[in-house]
């Protein structure tokens, strides 16, 4: 009898056992741009639920092959490549050879996309059927405690650029390590969205999470949450939707794009839109934070890895950039730039 942990036969009455090695799986295809064109050098990546398992790069051409770890069964493929939305595809359950992944190129700037999209959709009219699919996406998360922290393997890079490199990230430019945030600063920046909105004064406000972070950064007039990585939850949040109007629009892929905008009257807000998978999971989040002068058009971009199951219910960020104009300049920005490997949650 064959089986797949081995073959199983009986010699003179005695039953023996032959193990045989597991074989390794491959994941294989190519990388293209949305109207065909090969995407070089994109990095290519497996997820399980919440870490990174196997990495390489397309070829000049687009092609690519990762050779999973014996016994591994594919998980989620998260593709990237400078100038374009990355791209997440989950292959359990499907063919894993001869796969083709479009990336969607970015127009312009990201500063540009960001902000066009802000003055271009905000305000916006409140939708039920938009407000039905946000409450589905978030059936689909296990969130954490507001007041848990958490860690992550992180490739990082911190530096300031011009509006050219907005946006751009960079795998040779990012240094690897591990990062963590406690769950006081998560709860209180909770807080402070939800009673006060999306930007603090660094000069006037006393909130325990201002005056935390301006300790380590002097060359901005705002404080912001980090929707790109420690405060991501929020997304999904009570609070989000509460401060929101959100409006729906159908995609030709099958996906949704939702646009939320502040509440008439909030002194700070968060605008921007939510790429929305045909599963109701999360894909993507572009935002620009919107607050009174100076104006540091501020914003960001956070693409998720898909959930799995009951294994894979976090909210997993695997890419992100988020951007501010330095103070006093007028076209040079602090860019936080990173790509993630694990995540770990400290309840």
């Amino acid at each position: 009898m064959m089986g797949g942990w081995g073959d199983v036969s009986a010699v003179a009455g005695t039953l023996i056992v032959i193990a045989l090695p597991l074989s390794a799986q491959t994941i294989s295809g190519t990388i293209l741009s949305t109207d065909g064109v090969p995407v070089p050098s994109a990095l290519v990546v497996d997820w399980d639920a919440v870490g990174e398992r196997v990495r390489g790069a397309a070829s000049p051409t687009g092609h690519f092959s990762l050779d999973l770890p014996e016994g591994a069964e594919p998980g989620v493929l998260n593709v990237r490549a400078i100038g374009y939305y990355p791209e997440s595809v989950q292959l359990r359950g499907r063919p894993t050879i001869d796969l083709v992944v479009h990336l969607k190129p970015y127009a312009v700037s990201l500063p540009e996309v960001t902000a066009r999209l802000a003055e271009s959709v905000c305000p916006n009219r409140e939708s039920v059927p938009a407000r039905e699919l946000w409450e589905a996406v978030r059936g689909r998360y296990q969130l954490s405690p507001v007041d848990s922290g958490w860690t992550a393997e992180i490739r990082l890079s911190t530096e300031q650029v011009g509006p050219e490199q907005v946006g751009r990230l960079e795998e040779d430019r990012l240094a690897p390590g591990v990062q963590g945030v406690a769950g006081i600063y998560r709860a209180s920046a909770e807080a402070f969205m939800r009673d006060s909105g999306y930007a603090a004064s660094r000069d006037h406000s006393r909130a325990r999470v201002v005056v935390l972070s301006a300790m380590s950064d002097h060359f901005a007039n705002w404080w912001y949450p980090s929707l790109d990585r420690w405060d991501v939850e929020h997304w999904l949040r009570d609070s989000f939707g509460a401060r929101h109007e959100l409006s729906l629009k159908a995609d030709p892929d099958g996906s949704y794009t939702l646009t939320f905008c502040g509440r008439k009257g909030d002194a700070a807000t968060v605008e921007g839109e939510m790429v929305i998978a045909s599963d109701s999971t999360l894909r993507r989040v572009d935002w620009v934070f919107k607050t009174r002068g100076p104006d540091e058009k501020a914003g960001g971009e956070v693409a998720f890895v898909p959930v799995r199951g009951f294994d894979g219910r976090r909210l997993v960020p695997v890419s992100s950039v988020a951007w501010r104009l330095v103070a006093g300049q007028k076209n040079v920005y602090l860019q936080d730039a990173a790509t993630y490997s694990n995540w770990w949650y400290k309840f």
